[in-house]
């Protein structure tokens, strides 16, 4: 019979587990984003919470749609004295008659009565798509403050020293 033959000499070496390992440089914590975003701030009204509230309800009827949703959005109520109600929007493009007429008249279906509503051009502050906006940036840095302080991401990259969080990769749920 043969004698068998020795193992490798691989198998006698130490698992990478067993081995002690280096430590790694201190960080004192995780890297701040490349950009801080300025939070977006929208003067917020008694006109722009009810115009809010009121797009909001024309949208989940579905009376609004396309360009006229779009009007809607990006108006902001100036006034709404009786049934004459002002609108002021900044691109010209969405002040049209015909969007002007659809807005009205499923602004009179959410209010139950008849109104006219005026458009004119100009800046706008208080508007459904800024708050939008804001919200949305909100959460994108609370998600992005929540990410860089959770104990396991600082503790992986104080462990391997090329850790880091890529710019943009993070998503609010």
């Amino acid at each position: 019979m043969r004698e068998p033959e020795p193992p490798p000499p691989w198998v006698d070496a130490p698992l990478p587990d067993e081995e002690p390992a280096a430590p790694a440089p201190a960080r004192a914590r995780a890297a701040p984003p490349a950009e801080e975003a300025a939070p977006i701030l929208v003067p917020s009204s008694a006109l722009g919470d009810r115009w809010q509230e009121l797009v909001g309800q024309m949208c989940e009827r579905e009376l609004i749609s396309a360009l006229v949703r779009e009007l809607a959005m990006q108006a902001q109520l100036l006034s709404a004295d009786g049934p004459a109600w002002r609108l002021r929007v900044e691109r010209e493009t969405l002040a049209t008659d015909s969007a002007r007429g659809k807005l009205q008249a499923a602004l009179s279906e959410v209010l139950g009565q008849p109104l006219t509503l005026a458009l004119e051009v100009g800046p706008t502050e208080d508007t459904p798509a800024r708050r939008e906006a804001a919200r949305r940036a909100q959460r994108q840095r609370e998600a992005e403050q929540l990410i860089q302080n959770d104990p396991l991401v600082v503790s992986l990259m104080q462990q391997f020293s090329t850790a880091r969080i890529v710019p943009g990769s993070i998503r609010p749920l």
